[in-house]
């Protein structure tokens, strides 16, 4: 049975969720390949490179999918570089105040 793009984003999924975020991109990588207009695995691809800090990536793969209408990336896709920035600075900041296991937005699991 060949591996579909579904069973490379729920691999890429559950390493997310473990911290493996350059894994997570390989697998997420795999699905957008076998589905090119996959919304989801280009949002969970950018917020793993967000984590790892690659904000052009972050920034590219979160607009890629605010376009093809994933609608937790749409918030992203309002904002500029800039803006990005201090958003990033804000949600460190959020982290510091609230301690590792507090969770801002559902995405960020």
């Amino acid at each position: 049975m060949a591996v579909t793009e579904k069973d490379w984003y729920q691999q890429g999924v559950q390493l997310k969720q473990k911290g493996h975020y350059q894994k997570a991109i390989e697998a997420f990588n795999q699905a957008i390949d076998n589905k090119i207009k996959f919304a989801e695995a280009y949002f969970e691809r950018g917020v793993c490179f967000y984590k790892l800090g690659h904000s052009r990536q972050a920034t590219n793969d979160l607009a890629a999918a605010a376009m093809l209408g994933c609608e937790a990336a749409e918030f992203w896709s309002k904002y500029d570089r800039n803006k990005f920035q201090k958003f990033r600075r804000l949600l460190e900041t959020f982290s510091r105040w609230a301690g590792p296991s507090a969770h801002l937005c559902a995405f960020f699991k």
